[in-house]
């Protein structure tokens, strides 16, 4: 039931951020203006306190990095989604089916620090493999995109964090059929 909360509030709650900011955007609301660092950072905030309160992890000691509004950058966004995931990792209930994907699709340079954790987000379906952020060429991402990518990773981390019901999952059901 936690994690059905989980999720509801990961749906609501990034329509509410994303709605908020694309309506302080300029007067246009041009959905084309890239992420800023201070809405990744009060973001991944919000969501990490979530996190962390509904999955029993210890509490933030720090405070959030408050950012500038300067784009921020696809490396920076990667980098903090594997930073949850990996906080989110111990609480796993099941390892999924790993995701197929070519990896001349990823738009990050086979030199990229990230690169690596990219890979194993797309992996674990974290993040889709056609995903802007994955398949793009350009260095930042709109909000409108990081709030779709965003939403799937939550509700990802939601997926992996509960025991599916073995009676409506049949990929936990045994072979036989026992």
């Amino acid at each position: 039931m936690r994690t059905v909360f989980v999720c509801f509030v990961a749906i609501f709650g990034i329509g509410l951020v994303s709605a908020q900011n694309l309506a302080r955007r300029s007067a246009s609301n041009d959905a084309s203006v890239p992420l800023r660092e201070n809405e990744l950072h009060a973001t991944i905030a919000k969501y990490e306190s979530v996190l962390r309160q509904l999955l029993e992890l210890p509490a933030l000691k720090t405070s959030p990095k408050p950012g500038t509004t300067a784009p921020v950058r696809r490396e920076a966004i990667i980098a903090e989604m594997s930073r949850l995931f990996e906080l989110c990792r111990p609480t796993f209930k099941y390892t999924p089916r790993f995701t197929n994907y070519k990896p001349d699709s990823i738009g990050l340079a086979k030199a990229s620090r990230q690169r690596q954790n990219l890979e194993k987000l797309i992996k674990w379906g974290a993040v889709a493999k056609t995903d802007p952020i994955v398949a793009s060429k350009q260095e930042t991402v709109s909000l409108a995109l990081f709030a779709d990518s965003f939403g799937l990773f939550l509700i990802r981390l939601a997926d992996l964090t509960h025991t599916p019901s073995s009676k409506w999952s049949p990929y936990l059901v045994p072979p036989d059929g026992e």
